[in-house]
């Protein structure tokens, strides 16, 4: 038979352990995770409005897409990054969602300021693959992430932009359930009609360097 002192030491150690196992239980730590966008659904759409009725145009999986207005001022372009977040688990706590989008050194004109397009801004919209439509270029915002922004309010060449989107995370988790983010990103001002093309670039998921990043921490 075990006396009482040969019992105290094991007694001790079953007591430690349960309390760090209520300690990990009542206290679960944060997991960070870096999610990258699908390349075959980045891109951009853009209208014309040269003709009598205007005519959309889309691309996806592209390398960079430059946003901004066309030469004559007839038209406009946005990027569309998306993300897959299916695979954080059912019932995670969001406490973090960062945008990570990185701006080329191409560029044309002057696309920021208040006297030419202003801003670029980010919207959650309702995910979607990318398509020549009206109904995904003024497609309307979900959840409470509406005009996010800016994401830069101006031209820095070959630079990451960072923008909390932790509301449209949460959103997405607690309500939506799609497993899908997407964010528009476009300037603040359509048209500057000044008759040159102002645009800049961004990275899309073709590029492996500088795929858009979504940054999430959670815990279980």
């Amino acid at each position: 038979m075990f006396s009482k002192l040969n019992l105290l030491p094991l007694t001790a150690i079953l007591l430690f352990s349960a309390f760090i196992f209520s300690c990990d239980f009542f206290n679960p730590k944060p997991v960070t995770v870096s999610i990258y966008s699908d390349s075959a659904l980045d891109g951009r759409v853009s209208w014309d409005d040269s003709s009598p009725d205007p005519v959309y145009s889309f691309s996806a999986g592209d390398a960079s897409v430059s946003i901004g207005d066309a030469a004559n001022d007839i038209g406009s372009t946005q990027a569309y990054v998306s993300f897959d977040v299916s695979d954080i688990p059912a019932g995670a706590v969001i406490s973090s969602a960062l945008l990570r989008v990185y701006q080329t050194s191409q560029a044309s004109g002057t696309s920021y300021g208040v006297d030419n397009l202003g801003a670029v801004l980010v919207d959650n919209i309702s995910y979607d693959a990318l398509e020549a439509s009206n109904e995904l270029f003024n497609a309307s915002t979900t959840g409470t992430d509406i005009g996010l922004g800016p994401l830069a309010s101006s031209y820095a060449a070959d630079t990451w932009h960072e923008l909390s989107v932790l509301e449209s995370a949460k959103d997405e988790f607690a309500h939506y359930h799609n497993g899908k983010i997407q964010f528009r990103l476009y300037h603040n001002i359509g048209n500057d009609n000044d008759d040159i093309a102002d645009t800049d670039g961004w990275a899309m998921g073709e590029d492996s360097a500088h795929r858009p990043e979504l940054v999430i921490t959670y815990t279980k």
